[in-house]
């Protein structure tokens, strides 16, 4: 877990040997997911030859004028969003985590991007609204929670999206006063400003029996 404000990036790449992946990275309050400098030749050649990974990164409550990396190479994957738990999940929440951690019943985040794979069981959180900017997947064994009350607003027209995959399962536990409420987080909403909720049942369609979203 990275907390800003910070001045280089949650992340700052730089130059010399090694290689490494990430998994499991939150950052909230950040204005540049990671930095890296446009002279920094070997850091760049180790991000094209996949060398630097990070996945199920999880930007929340970002800063005016958030970018994802400051790198300009042609391997813009090399950082992967998904849903991060961060430091501390499941932890007693203690008195010097009050306001800034992820994860605890103490936390501050108000704003969270969604995107990126599930495999796993997931629980969003109701106080959070979460924002949904490309597509966010729940592959065959994993499992989505979303308890009542929680928002998710999406943008990116039809590539954004929920998709549940044959095999997995989501569990939308809106209620009458207190519903899950998906819609679009354009300012002037119109239909067309996001590709909605898809769930890939088993049985057969017009499309046939193995169809895909």
């Amino acid at each position: 877990t990275v907390v800003g404000p910070v001045t280089e990036g949650a992340l700052y790449y730089k130059e010399g040997g090694g290689n490494f992946t990430i998994d499991n990275f939150y950052t909230a309050g950040t204005d540049l997911g990671v930095k890296v400098k446009s002279t920094d030749t070997p850091a760049a050649t180790r991000i094209e030859a996949e060398a630097l990974k990070i996945t199920n990164m999880q930007f929340a409550s970002v800063a005016d004028g958030f970018e994802k990396t400051d790198y300009t190479g042609a391997n813009q994957s090399f950082i992967s969003e998904g849903i991060a738990t961060g430091a501390g999940n499941g932890a007693a929440a203690p008195d010097w985590a009050a306001g800034w951690t992820r994860g605890l019943d103490n936390s501050g985040v108000t704003e969270s991007n969604l995107e990126g794979t599930i495999t796993s069981a997931v629980s969003l959180q109701a106080d959070v609204k979460y924002l949904l900017t490309s597509k966010l997947e729940i592959l065959d064994g994993g499992e989505l929670t979303i308890p009542a009350g929680t928002v998710i607003e999406a943008t990116g027209q039809t590539s954004s999206y929920i998709a549940v995959a044959q095999g997995g399962k989501i569990f939308v536990n809106g209620t009458a006063t207190e519903p899950v409420v998906m819609t679009s987080g354009e300012a002037s909403p119109a239909p067309g400003d996001w590709g909605g909720l898809v769930v890939c049942g088993k049985a057969p369609t017009n499309k046939g029996t193995a169809v895909t979203s």
